[in-house]
């Protein structure tokens, strides 16, 4: 069973793949400190980083 945390940070990367495909300001709208902290949470989370997962997005 996935502790609270995880289902938290969970929730949050599937909102922000959603949000990768219509808003380039994904660290702002979920309001973390920068762009680099957002990048470092994506990696680490899913395991690519957000310019990876933006070209996967788009060849669909």
């Amino acid at each position: 069973m996935p502790s609270p945390l995880r289902i938290i940070y969970e929730r949050i990367i599937t909102e922000a793949k959603r949000l990768l495909q219509n808003s380039p300001e994904i660290a702002n709208i979920l309001r973390l400190e920068n762009v680099c902290t957002f990048s470092h949470f994506f990696k680490s989370m899913t395991g690519e980083n957000v310019s990876d997962y933006r070209k996967r997005q788009k060849k669909f």
